[in-house]
């Protein structure tokens, strides 16, 4: 399989999950917010406690690795989480590849009062059975999100594949995001199978 003929574009739908506090703590340290929160909590103000800890939690996010989880071959994405799970990994020819996931840690850049920034990218691979490169789209996908009402902790997306013209087979699929502002990078790898035309 070669070239760009056998890929069609899919779509790529991000979901949101808000958090309410938008960095109350300033330059504080992790250490000195979570002294915050414990003062917090011994006087039972367990709404402000609520408010630091989810600060440090996203200031600890960017800081760890890239994460991609709950990664499910797909019929159907309704909304974030929820989602109807293709039992099968067995593909007709013509049948699109539809692959739900969620990422986590990535980059919130302040760019201006109440305004982030995130920008992913994805490149998308297809391994044969014996882990030979059959094809490799390179940004496959760009995203930039610019959320106004908080920073963010979890998207969900869910790249849709076109295996039109690929030989009936067993395949790997590797889809790779980075994070463009840390560089980080994770990775997700489903195993499907093309069956034969008519099969």
């Amino acid at each position: 399989m070669k070239g760009k003929s056998l890929w069609r574009v899919g779509i790529l739908v991000l979901a949101l999950i808000l958090v309410g506090n938008i960095g109350s703590c300033g330059a504080l340290t992790p250490q000195e917010q979570l002294e915050r929160a414990m003062e917090y909590v011994g006087s039972a103000n367990y709404g402000a406690a609520v408010d630091v800890l989810e600060d440090i939690l996203l200031d600890l996010r960017e800081k760890a690795p890239l994460k991609i989880q709950n990664v499910d071959l797909a019929t159907e994405v309704h909304q974030f989480g929820m989602y109807d799970k293709r039992e099968s990994s067995i593909f007709a020819p013509d049948e699109p590849i539809l692959i739900y996931s969620e990422v986590r840690n990535f980059t919130s850049e302040k760019i201006a009062e109440r305004l982030w920034s995130i920008r992913l990218s994805m490149d998308v691979q297809i391994f044969d059975v014996d882990d030979n490169l059959m094809a490799e789209m390179k940004d496959f996908l760009t995203i930039e999100i610019n959320p106004n009402t908080a920073r963010l902790q979890d998207l969900m997306f869910y790249p849709t594949i076109s295996p039109e013209g690929w030989p009936a087979g067993d395949y790997k699929v590797r889809v790779i995001v980075t994070d463009v502002p840390s560089a980080k990078k994770a990775d997700l790898v489903v195993a499907i199978t093309i069956k034969e035309e008519g099969g």
